[in-house]
């Protein structure tokens, strides 16, 4: 009878126990990146101080977040803890309203999201051309959104990790301008125009020894 012979030690087989370690985000990058895909800063609203004064448009920008955005909080805290998938919105109408209404709201989504994209390389080559009247001449306008839109795209193909980060140092260089107002407000107090501009309510909210300052410098009224 032929015996096998049998190895004392079998070979070892080195297997790679090595995990690839899923890309995380950290607090702050999260807060900077939720920051730019709800509100993206206070550009676009210069409308509202130049309408409806400073003292209406801070209270208009103090009140707005707690009528409209904090119950919407609230919805979405309910919505995501009661129903915690994949989806969001998505996923909340197609399990109350059905598979229609929820494909119906999976395309409106996705229609708004596409014109809302589409103001901030707008806003961005409008802001940049009060710097740089040169962008304003011929096409340089249209080449300069071109090179925000293809900016962002290759910022979202790298990775939520570099998105993190850049939302954050965008965050920072974005709310520079408005921290350095913020700060030369009290070298310019005598410039405050608490209502609408070129009305006879300028200035009405300041202390009295502040009035006569403030009239003397109210912006001049509109033809």
């Amino acid at each position: 009878m032929s015996s096998i012979s049998v190895p004392a030690h079998f070979p070892s087989r080195s297997i790679s126990t090595s995990i690839k370690k899923s890309a995380k985000l950290t607090l702050w990058p999260l807060v900077a990146a939720t920051f730019f895909m709800v509100s993206g800063g206070t550009y676009g609203t210069e409308e509202i101080i130049h309408g409806a004064g400073y003292g209406h448009g801070l209270l208009i920008l103090l009140f707005l977040p707690v009528f409209w955005s904090l119950p919407t909080a609230f919805m979405i805290g309910e919505l995501s803890s009661s129903l915690p998938q994949e989806g969001g919105y998505y996923a909340w109408v197609r399990r109350g309203l059905g598979n229609f209404w929820g494909f119906q709201e999976a395309w409106l989504s996705l229609a708004a999201s596409i014109f809302d994209m589409a103001i901030y390389p707008t806003l961005f080559v409008f802001y940049l051309k009060q710097v740089a009247p040169w962008f304003g001449a011929g096409n340089h306008g249209i080449y300069a959104g071109l090179f925000v839109v293809a900016a962002c795209t290759i910022l979202n193909l790298s990775g939520i990790r570099v998105v993190g980060i850049t939302s954050l140092w965008l965050f920072f260089l974005l709310s520079l301008p408005f921290a350095l107002v913020v700060l030369m407000t009290p070298l310019r107090i005598g410039a405050l125009c608490w209502w609408p501009c070129g009305t006879t309510w300028a200035g009405t909210m300041l202390p009295p020894s502040l009035r006569k300052l403030s009239a003397r410098s109210a912006p001049i009224r509109a033809p």
